[in-house]
C-alpha cells in the first residue's frame, strides 16, 4: 500500500461515496478494506449512524484509529477481521 499521502492524492472520497448514493439515507456502513481511514471519515460524517470499518491489517486499523482520533468523529467502530473468511460481522440486511 502507498504511504498515506500519496495514497489520499488518488482519491476524492466524497465524490466517490455520492456516485455510490452513499448519503444521509444510508443508515448504518460495513467499510471493507479501510486502510487509511479516508473513506471511513468521508462515510462518518454523511450518515447519521456507524461507519463499521474493517481490514486484515492491524497497521490499518490502528490508522484509521488515529484519524478518528484527529477528527473527534465518534460513529466510527474499527474491527480487524479477515471479512473474506469471516464475513462482516453483521446479520444479512442490518446495513444500508
Amino acid at each position: 500500500m502507498p504511504e498515506e499521502e500519496s495514497w489520499s492524492s488518488f482519491f476524492d472520497p466524497a465524490c466517490i461515496l455520492s456516485t455510490l448514493e452513499c448519503d444521509e439515507q444510508c443508515i448504518d456502513v460495513v467499510e471493507f478494506g479501510c486502510g487509511y481511514g479516508l473513506f471511513t471519515d468521508a462515510a462518518a460524517r454523511i450518515v447519521p449512524g456507524c461507519v463499521y470499518a474493517l481490514d486484515i491489517e492491524q497497521e490499518m486499523i490502528e490508522a484509521t484509529e488515529q484519524r478518528m482520533r484527529h477528527t473527534g468523529l465518534a460513529n466510527i467502530f474499527t474491527e480487524r477481521r479477515d471479512f473474506v473468511t469471516d464475513g462482516c460481522g453483521r446479520a444479512n440486511a442490518s446495513v444500508g
